[in-house]
């Protein structure tokens, strides 16, 4: 997927998020950082990786 170029004046995205809509007509929020995916109305969804290690420094606690 190719970058969205802006030109001056018009509304860029906050953080430049990229909004996508999946084949079945998700409407998502892409952010940069690669790490999270908004899905409209279900909050936040990150990588298995990021979400293990969260896991790991819960139970750590």
């Amino acid at each position: 997927m190719a970058a969205a170029a802006y030109r001056p004046g018009d509304d860029v995205p906050v953080n430049n998020a990229t909004h996508h809509k999946d084949s079945l007509s998700n409407e998502l929020l892409i952010e940069p950082s690669a790490v999270n995916w908004k899905f409209a109305g279900w909050g936040t969804f990150h990588r298995e990786r990021e979400a293990a290690k969260d896991l790991a420094s819960e139970v750590l606690l």
